[in-house]
């Protein structure tokens, strides 16, 4: 991420056997993580992949989940640095674990 990135971001979890977050899904998963109270192998994966020309691709496999990282302003806004897609297996257990469901 470059030196005036959020230090927050969203963390959207879509897909998996339910199909959460897919359209006429019920359930929403959502949540936000301070890059900075993560340790830092996981905060530069995070970085990494935010500031990847090309984000990983998921393994073989049904229903797996994709996360959808987005860089947030001071005022929780999304900021103008577009977010990315990756699979799970791709992204830090401490980012995934701050997502929560929630019934829409």
């Amino acid at each position: 991420m470059a030196d005036d990135a959020a230090p927050r971001i969203q963390v959207e979890r879509f897909g998996g056997f339910g199909g959460f977050g897919l359209p006429g899904s019920r359930v929403r998963s959502l949540g936000q993580v301070d890059l900075s109270t993560l340790d830092p192998a996981d905060r530069a994966t995070v970085e990494r992949l935010l500031s990847a020309r090309r984000p990983p691709r998921a393994g073989a496999g049904a229903d797996r989940f994709v996360y959808r990282l987005t860089p947030l302003q001071a005022d929780g806004q999304a900021a103008a640095a577009p977010g990315v897609e990756v699979p799970e297996e791709a992204l830090p257990a401490a980012v995934a674990a701050c997502v929560r469901d929630e019934l829409l």
